[in-house]
């Protein structure tokens, strides 16, 4: 009884070893796949998020830039006209001086 028992269980046995090994096999090759695709996402992730730096980077440049260009012209035009002002207080000083035009 032994000998007539234990022959089909030794065909058996490499068979049975054998489909663990193909679902193992699937498994890997699945998960090989599924990590080739997340690479490939973070790679195109990180490739748009430097795109977008880099465009958010030169656009507040460019603000920034505006925006002296628009506080260097205000200062100047007030500087200006406050040297008008005070040129014009000046010269009316000068003119409501006791004296003032006599000396010709």
């Amino acid at each position: 009884k032994r000998g007539i028992g234990s022959a089909p269980a030794s065909r058996e046995a490499p068979a049975a070893a054998a489909a663990p090994s193909a679902a193992l096999e699937e498994q890997l090759a699945s998960c090989k796949a599924a990590a080739g695709e997340a690479s490939a996402k973070a790679n195109s992730f990180d490739s748009r998020f430097k795109e977008l730096s880099e465009r958010l980077t030169s656009d507040l440049h460019k603000d920034v830039e505006e925006q002296e260009s628009r506080v260097s012209k205000s200062l100047q035009q007030f500087v200006t006209e406050e040297m008008q002002k005070g040129l014009a207080e000046r010269g009316a000083a000068a003119a409501a001086a006791p004296g003032a035009g006599q000396g010709e």
